[in-house]
């Protein structure tokens, strides 16, 4: 299952993805083009927890229970995210904080993260506030992009 909706006050998480981001050092490790970083989620006070479980569940109309783990994404120029799933019985979820350049040569998937659910596939276009959450079950991955592609991701026990 797959739900595509907008988080009112992605702002907010910008803020908090920005904060954790400064704190990564110059040689951390680059994967696929891509730097990854725990947010900190089990540092933050709980009302971090709660706001996070209201913000999300009011916006993808779902109960969302336990926050497992929190992290960023920031995309370099060519970065990608090759084809996985996350942990069993989980809500998983892609807030976007930027969008990408269009373009009508091949690079027409430039930044778009593909999904496969069940047999029906599907891409989806990153642009400011757009939240994706879906379930364990759904492969999932971004094709090339140009940076910035910066993503916060909150997966959840379902």
């Amino acid at each position: 299952m797959i739900i595509e909706t907008h988080l009112d006050n992605a702002s907010f998480y910008f803020d908090l993805w920005k904060e954790h981001r400064n704190k990564i050092k110059e040689d951390h490790e680059v994967q696929f083009n891509s730097i990854g970083f725990d947010i900190g989620y089990k540092d933050l006070p709980a009302w971090f927890h709660d706001n996070i479980r209201e913000d999300y569940s009011k916006a993808t109309k779902q109960k969302l229970d336990k926050i497992i783990h929190c992290w960023g994404i920031d995309y370099l120029d060519g970065g990608y995210q090759t084809a996985h799933r996350h942990g069993p019985d989980t809500w998983n979820s892609i807030l976007f904080f930027d969008g990408q350049p269009k373009s009508d040569k091949m690079d027409t998937l430039n930044g778009l993260t593909w999904f496969i659910d069940g047999e029906t596939s599907r891409n989806i276009a990153p642009e400011f506030g757009k939240l994706i959450m879906f379930t364990n079950d759904v492969w999932h991955g971004v094709y090339p992009c140009k940076a910035p592609r910066r993503s916060f991701m909150v997966d959840f026990k379902r």
